[in-house]
């Protein structure tokens, strides 16, 4: 039986810290100038307001102007939204916290080994479809489209710091792709078709708004709040950032070193995660949201004397290495390497990963 049924004199604990969230919306400097190239800056100045960024998201509306010559079906790749996209950055009282460069190959390379086709769903306003065959065919709906891309799934900050910021001023700034053809391929028959007009299908992106919840607590928690500010504290917001490092012309031989960057001590890489594609970047007919396994035997990454794995793979992509890589999978996706991953960590196996995924995921 339970003693604390006696406890009459016990106090009460208040479950009301946080009073009201709401979501509000941040217009850019300029809402005309959302064609290709151009650089898309949306500012919150609010420093009174508690705002929560990991899980704020960008919300996107556009139409689809193509052709009267293209009458098949135009629809956006897997992560389609993120390839509108070059380049992104976020900014706190003035310095650059993060940026994300080729946002759309970043966020689909840590999609994969973050998402499972159990929870995908929950990413299908950011135009992710676990249905490789019919993948995204409703998102345009009489060439139109809108969707929302989270925050916390492109920048490490709002993935890993997991409370509200007080007394800052924040920016995104977002460098819309020169191109769209990378965004969206042709379709007839559930088949991507080689449309050399697709080039002139034009994406009209006619809204951005960036959505941030705004936290309004109770008096008490408004005072504990106003004595952190005014005890000038430094207050530790630690992160993990994923930087895209992009080889474009390999050499035309079997076997190839690339020194990738040099770093110093405060940046430890936790992991890498390689992938191959074969003119995929501004094709018509490959999507850029799909990779190549292109017969590799090998690979290794060095870490000053380290080396990872410490034993070859020693067989072309299909049977042991398959094997090996869904093992690196699950251990990425697990809980206890990978605090922010899903609820559900990935557990592919060998067919996923020869057929549809095709990259590598390594511990370091």
């Amino acid at each position: 039986m339970d003693d604390t049924y006696l406890n009459v004199t016990a106090g009460y604990v208040d479950d009301c810290k946080i009073t009201q969230i709401d979501y509000h919306s941040f217009l850019p400097y300029s809402t005309s100038a959302l064609s290709n190239n151009d650089e898309v800056r949306i500012a919150l100045h609010n420093t009174e307001s508690y705002t929560l960024p990991c899980e704020s998201y960008i919300y996107i509306e556009g139409t689809i102007t193509k052709p009267v010559e293209i009458t098949d079906e135009i629809r956006f790749i897997n992560n389609g939204l993120a390839f509108l996209f070059s380049e992104m950055k976020y900014e706190i009282n003035g310095n650059q916290i993060q940026k994300l460069v080729n946002p759309g190959i970043s966020t689909t390379l840590k999609g994969y080994c973050s998402y499972n086709k159990t929870n995908i769903s929950s990413h299908q306003n950011a135009a992710w479809d676990s249905d490789t065959k019919n993948v995204n065919k409703d998102f345009i709906d009489s060439n139109n489209f809108n969707g929302c891309i989270n925050l916390k799934d492109l920048f490490g900050f709002c993935e890993d710091y997991k409370r509200i910021l007080i007394n800052c001023n924040q920016q995104l700034i977002l460098n819309r792709a020169s191109i769209d053809l990378n965004a969206i391929k042709q379709y007839k028959n559930n088949e991507v078709v080689d449309a050399p007009k697709l080039k002139d299908v034009k994406i009209n992106i006619t809204k951005i708004l960036w959505r941030m919840p705004i936290v309004k607590v109770s008096d008490r928690e408004t005072i504990r709040l106003l004595k952190v500010v005014n005890n000038q504290k430094p207050l530790t917001c630690a992160f993990r950032s994923w930087e895209l490092c992009e080889h474009p012309f390999l050499p035309q031989n079997t076997s190839h070193s690339w020194k990738v960057k040099t770093s110093n001590k405060l940046e430890k890489p936790r992991y890498v995660i390689i992938g191959f594609q074969t003119d995929r970047k501004n094709s018509s007919s490959k999507s850029m949201s799909y990779f190549d396994h292109c017969k590799i035997k090998n690979l290794k990454v060095y870490l000053n004397s380290e080396v990872f794995p410490y034993e070859d793979f020693q067989s072309i992509l299909g049977v042991v290495i398959s094997l090996a890589v869904a093992v690196f999978y699950a251990i990425f996706a697990s809980a206890e390497l990978q605090p922010w991953a899903v609820d559900n960590p990935v557990k592919e196996n060998q067919r996923n990963i020869q057929e549809e995924v095709r990259i590598a995921p390594k511990e370091s």
